[in-house]
């Protein structure tokens, strides 16, 4: 009788293990995914940003603004950020992978745009800034997949 109950004592405790690294692992896959969604609305974030960025410039004579090289750096390396999680994708969750390879591209392309802008006139500035918050917009409104 003795060796029933230690069976099943092992049985009741093997399973509680089970169960607590069946829950660890399903926290961790959704920080994971939460942390993925982060990234989608950097991507919108930093568009702002850059959008905004030429909002207070007062144009001289022949004076020409372009996007920072801090500009440059962040985004170059959100893209970068962006084409791993992309290609990795998840199995578990299609709207997000979507999401993420859906702001690669725009983010990519929009910083490819930008980067060839010259601002040199309030009809300039206000074509960067279009630029750069419609496809902010366009990120943002992957979000909703969430």
């Amino acid at each position: 009788m003795g060796s029933v109950a230690a069976i099943f004592a092992a049985i009741y405790i093997d399973q509680g293990t089970a169960r607590r690294e069946r829950k660890a692992k399903q926290s961790e896959a959704r920080e994971l995914r939460e942390g993925r969604w982060k990234a989608v609305a950097n991507c919108a974030a930093v568009l702002e940003e850059v959008g905004t960025s030429f909002d207070d410039c007062v144009f001289s004579s022949g004076e020409v603004h372009q996007l920072s090289e801090a500009h440059r750096f962040q985004i170059d390396g959100l893209i970068e950020t962006m084409r791993r999680l992309s290609k990795r994708g998840t199995l578990d969750d299609p709207d997000l992978a979507a999401a993420l390879t859906q702001a690669f591209v725009v983010l990519a392309n929009t910083f490819d745009e930008l980067c060839r802008m010259s601002v040199d006139s309030d009809v300039a500035r206000d074509a960067f800034r279009s630029a750069a918050l419609s496809r902010a917009k366009v990120i943002r409104g992957l979000l909703k997949a969430k």
